[in-house]
């Protein structure tokens, strides 16, 4: 029983912090789809999430991230760092400081986490995405013809498990039809 509330209560606390239709729709310009899905064979809430943050002046940030674990503590731990993501994100900070203040946040904060993170920067109006990665590969870019092509970049460890680290970025410039 204790187990089965223990789910619920994960499953609805990560239910609670997924962007919705509006959430996602809200960049013009920008088509965001994501999905979220526990996997079946564990019957457990995993610490995967997303979120598209639209900001002032026409910038978002899309983060993907995957907290290590299952259950409510890496569902928390989720909730936490997607707090965390969209209060640093008002700063101004860049996906590399993003990173930098999110793995400083773990390692003080709860040390015994980890976290893996894609976080891109995307501004509408000189169409450049700037993105970091802390153990999560890096986005897809989609041609009008429907191709599909990986974007490199460097890929850093993930956040919580080394408290002096460095991350790097990368960016692109979007021609039009790109997603």
């Amino acid at each position: 029983l204790r187990l089965s509330s223990e789910q619920h209560a994960a499953a609805s606390l990560r239910d609670a912090v997924l962007p919705t239709e509006p959430e996602l729709a809200a960049t013009p310009g920008l088509a965001v789809r994501g999905i979220c899905r526990s996997p079946e064979r564990t019957g457990r809430v995993a610490g995967d999430w997303y979120d598209v943050l639209p900001l002032a002046g026409g910038r978002t940030v899309l983060v993907v991230g995957d907290v290590a674990g299952s259950g409510l503590t890496a569902t928390t731990a989720a909730a936490q760092l997607r707090s965390a993501v969209r209060a640093y994100s008002l700063l101004g900070m860049s996906p590399v400081e993003l990173l930098a203040a999110l793995n400083r946040m773990l390692c003080e904060l709860d040390p015994d986490r980890l976290a893996t993170l894609l976080i891109a920067d995307y501004e509408p109006s000189l169409r450049r995405l700037r993105w970091s990665a802390a153990g999560q590969a890096g986005p897809i870019r989609y041609y009008p013809d429907g191709a599909a092509e990986p974007l490199g970049g460097p890929i850093g460890v993930p956040v919580g498990a080394v408290p002096q680290v460095s991350y790097a970025g990368a960016e692109i410039q979007l021609a039009p039809g790109e997603q």
